[in-house]
């Protein structure tokens, strides 16, 4: 990092990173101990933030990444004379701008903009011959992708008095494949007393489809294949949250919540698994959270009661409703944590 004049501060970050793992039970491969995953990711960004004046201050970015499989990996087929690899890579290109202004003591207005370039290599399978090492193309070559994306996004904190507090935010994006997204995200807290708070929050979001989804391509017969006509999901979120914090040692939370997902991706079977824009889903429940420290030690407890249903579009059946397998009906946990004089932590 360098700090320059005016608080200035300058950031060179990167990240090198080279897997390399078996995987018998990989859901985009045949199940097998066979299986061997490797991939390499690396990203580059250089980050400055200044506040030229007391009452603005700004920061900008550039990173650039790019990964994929790497060639030793090796996937199990339904052949014992072959294996096969994935052959697909990315390489990607973001930068951004933002600026804080802040007026009438603790209200601010932020505006922001970033971009991202993404270049593909889009996904085709290689069959090796496990007795020459040649490798002859699976499946069609699809050639490269770009995915651009545009964003504006703005946020307004507005406090109303001591005890109250409003933020509302929106963001638009505009995307070259999956089209035009606007989110927006209002929020507003009141203090009732020093150790009680609550808090309303109502949002939306979207969440785009990877280029794996878009233009995958099956390993084996039967299996995941990509579809390009694939839109984004789009998610409503509600929250009630109360808080208790009589002192500094103690904190106790209650939420409440409901959760709306349309256009969500599932798999259809067509010939083989292809993924569209046919379900729905409905999640509401309870969350509850105890923290008390006393000395070295913590006592943490969290404890949540949801109920998540699946509404799926069929081919043949119509609409199916069904509990979601990845929610568990109810949750507990329970942590304790001791730091020890030598700055160790027994957990």
């Amino acid at each position: 990092a360098y700090f320059g004049e005016n608080g200035a501060v300058t950031e060179l970050t990167g990240h090198f990173s080279r897997a390399s793992a078996h995987a018998e039970w990989a859901d985009f491969a045949p199940l097998s101990p066979s299986n061997k995953v490797v991939s390499t990711n690396a990203f580059l960004r250089l980050r400055t933030r200044f506040q030229p004046t007391e009452s603005f201050e700004g920061s900008a970015y550039l990173a650039v990444a790019q990964g994929g499989p790497d060639e030793n990996e090796r996937l199990a087929s339904t052949s014992p004379h072959f294996a096969l690899r994935r052959e697909m890579d990315y390489h990607s290109l973001d930068l951004g701008a933002e600026g804080k202004f802040t007026f009438r003591q603790r209200d601010s207005l932020l505006l922001g903009v970033d971009q991202t370039r993404d270049r593909h290599q889009l996904m085709r399978v290689l069959q090796i011959d496990l007795t020459s090492g040649q490798e002859t193309p699976a499946t069609l070559d699809q050639g490269q992708k770009v995915f651009t994306r545009t964003g504006a996004y703005l946020q307004l904190l507005a406090p109303g008095g001591e005890d109250l507090e409003f933020t509302a935010n929106v963001r638009q994006d505009h995307q070259n494949v999956y089209g035009s997204n606007t989110s927006h995200r209002v929020s507003l807290v009141y203090r009732f007393s020093d150790a009680v708070y609550g808090k309303v929050v109502h949002g939306t979001s979207y969440k785009a489809p990877s280029p794996y989804q878009l233009y995958g391509q099956p390993l084996y017969f039967m299996e995941f294949q990509g579809n390009p006509n694939l839109g984004t999901e789009g998610a409503r979120t509600s929250e009630v949250e109360f808080g208790w914090e009589p002192s500094s040692h103690v904190l106790g939370k209650l939420n409440a919540f409901q959760n709306e997902v349309d256009h969500m991706i599932v798999l259809i079977p067509k010939g083989a698994f292809i993924p569209e824009n046919a379900g729905r889903q409905r999640s509401s429940g309870l969350e509850g959270e105890l923290r008390v420290s006393a000395g070295r030690q913590l006592f943490h407890v969290t404890a949540s009661t949801q109920r998540t249903r699946d509404f799926l579009s069929t081919p043949f059946q119509g609409e199916q409703v069904q509990p979601a397998a990845s929610y568990p009906r109810l949750t507990a946990a329970a942590r304790w944590e001791f730091r020890t004089q030598a700055r160790g932590t027994l957990e």
